[in-house]
């Protein structure tokens, strides 16, 4: 648990200097090549904001016994899964850092997407009836199909 405000300062950081760069440093091509960075870092921001946010309704109702079913197995494993998005999610800011437009992907890119449709499957197995964090999850997997997108929208 001490590991999560640690985390979200490192993303936090990696981000914000994602998007310093992205808005202060014009190369290769100009502005329509920036462009395709600033998407990707917002969309990898808006990523994290709805990942943060459906771990957080994940957590709160583990700890309130709202969810019938959520046992301290289920929660584990379902804490895993967020554990490996957040994971996936701090290289793929790390290697946002170093693209440029025109680049393939960072294989980090591919593993968030993996990593948050896995999250959402497990979350249907495991609580199928919570609609709430099902939808939470569901927003973050079109916030990565957004960072998918500028990423290959840069080639």
């Amino acid at each position: 648990m001490t590991r999560r405000p640690k985390l979200k300062a490192h993303i936090g950081l990696t981000l914000a200097l994602v998007a310093l760069l992205t808005s202060t440093v014009l190369t290769e091509g100009g502005c329509a090549k920036l462009n395709y960075k600033q998407t990707a870092t917002n969309a990898l921001q808006a990523t994290h904001l709805a990942l943060s946010s459906a771990q957080d309704v994940e957590r709160q109702a583990y700890a309130a016994k709202a969810f019938p079913g959520l046992t301290d197995e289920k929660h584990r494993e379902i804490a895993g899964f967020f554990a490996k998005a957040f994971d996936a999610e701090i290289k793929t800011a790390d290697a946002l850092i170093a693209w440029r437009a025109g680049d393939p992907p960072p294989a980090s890119v591919a593993e968030l997407q993996a990593v948050t449709h896995q999250t959402l499957e497990a979350a249907k197995a495991i609580v199928p009836a919570q609609a709430e964090l099902i939808s939470k999850i569901q927003v973050v997997v079109e916030q990565v199909a957004k960072v998918v997108l500028a990423f290959r929208g840069g080639q």
